[in-house]
C-alpha cells in the first residue's frame, strides 16, 4: 500500500549542494529503515532536485539497493502548471485597460498604471494582462462562494 509522510525535517549543515541533500535524504531513510522502501521523491524543478536524485541514487545502489531516479524523480504538478502559466503570460504581453474602480483592491504583480496625462479621460485606467484579469475574477467568484470552494479545497 502506497503512502505518503513527512518524516524529518532537517537543518543543512553548509551549502545545499545535491551531495549534501542526498546525504540528509539517506539517513533520514536508514534512521527509519526504509532505504530498500523508497518508492519516489516528488520535487520542484531546481537542478540542484537533479544532483540529488543521482547522488541518492549512487549512494542507494553502493548499499545495494536498486532505486532509479528515472524512475523515481517526479515533478510536482503544481509547480510545473505555475511555471508554464507564467511563461504563457510572459509570452502573450497582450494589455487590456481595466477602469480602475475594478481593480481598486486589485493592485499588485502583473498590474502598472497607465502614463497618460491628467486632462485625459483615460488617465485613471490600469494596464492588465487579460489572462491575468480572467484569473483574478475567476479567483474572486471562487473566493465569495462557500460552496465552490468546499468543492474545490479537496481537489486542490
Amino acid at each position: 500500500m502506497l503512502q505518503s509522510i513527512v518524516l524529518a525535517f532537517s537543518c543543512l549543515q553548509g551549502s545545499h549542494t545535491g551531495e549534501n541533500l542526498a546525504n540528509t535524504v539517506y539517513e533520514t531513510l536508514t534512521l527509519y529503515g526504509i532505504e530498500q522502501s523508497l518508492g519516489c521523491i516528488t520535487m520542484d524543478n531546481a537542478s540542484v532536485d537533479d544532483k540529488l536524485c543521482k547522488q541518492l541514487e549512487q549512494k542507494l545502489h553502493d548499499f545495494g539497493q536498486a532505486w532509479k531516479r528515472k524512475d523515481g524523480q517526479v515533478r510536482c504538478m503544481p509547480h510545473v502548471l505555475n511555471l508554464a502559466a507564467q511563461k504563457i503570460l510572459l509570452v502573450l504581453k497582450a494589455e487590456a485597460t481595466i477602469p480602475e474602480e475594478v481593480l481598486a483592491e486589485a493592485e499588485g504583480p502583473g498590474i502598472r498604471r497607465r502614463g497618460q496625462d491628467e486632462e485625459s479621460e483615460s488617465a485613471n485606467v490600469l494596464a492588465v494582462s487579460p489572462a491575468l484579469w480572467k484569473a483574478r475574477q475567476s479567483l474572486s467568484k471562487i473566493c465569495a462562494s462557500h460552496i465552490l470552494g468546499e468543492v474545490l479545497e479537496p481537489k486542490c
